[in-house]
């Protein structure tokens, strides 16, 4: 029992370390540059990562192992991927997305490159010409919007659809919920005209209204 018990643990965590090196490497060599949004070259990866893992990393170990062939009917390699490629996603959206969207990261490497420090002004002032202009951060966010299928463009305006508004309600109510700072995603509280959903405005009740 034990050495079944300590092999299950070997595979397991064999897998998962395989996989991020695959992982790893697809990124290293740019296997996916040709995906614009990162979010989904880190899905891409982390899938084809899990999946080569899951396949190759149990069979081989298995071929060392004295114990019954039980073994990976309990570790099959649908589970074992679905795991990889679980952890992987959390990896991929706690630090590769999180540094590219991030505005304190950006804001944070600015002001370590700054022996002499940078002024409330300064941080400001670079944020707003590098990430916001030089960067296109609006135009980034909205094609990443358009491609998921949250908005659509129409006579060069942009509209949400029907998935994107079930998203912000979501958001809305989980930011409720959880005491974030609703202004994020709650326009009437940040000043500007709009009116809140029966839904949201029933379970969740705003706190201010403003226009």
């Amino acid at each position: 029992m034990l050495q079944r018990f300590t092999e299950s643990c070997v595979i397991v965590i064999a897998t998962l370390c395989f996989s991020f090196a695959i992982y790893i490497i697809l990124f290293l060599i740019d296997g996916f540059s040709f995906i614009g949004i990162l979010l989904f070259r880190g899905a891409v990866a982390s899938f084809i990562a899990a999946v080569a893992a899951a396949c190759i990393v149990p069979p081989l170990l298995k071929r060392f192992s004295d114990s019954q062939p039980g073994l990976l009917a309990d570790l099959t390699v649908c589970s074992l991927g679905i795991a990889a490629f679980s952890i992987l996603m959390l990896f991929h959206l706690a630090m590769p997305v999180s540094i590219d969207r991030s505005i304190s990261i950006f804001m944070l490497s600015d002001i370590a490159e700054a022996p002499n420090g940078l002024a409330r002004q300064q941080i400001k002032d670079r944020f707003i010409t590098t990430y916001i202009d030089a960067y296109d951060a609006f135009g980034k966010r909205i094609a990443e919007q358009k491609a998921i299928g949250n908005i659509y463009e129409e006579n060069e305006r942009y509209f949400a659809t029907g998935r994107g508004r079930w998203i912000v309600l979501v958001s809305r109510l989980i930011a409720r919920g959880l005491h974030i700072d609703t202004r994020f995603v709650c326009p009437w509280e940040r000043g500007v005209p709009s009116e809140p959903s029966r839904v949201f405005r029933t379970f969740c009740k705003p706190r201010s209204r403003q226009g």
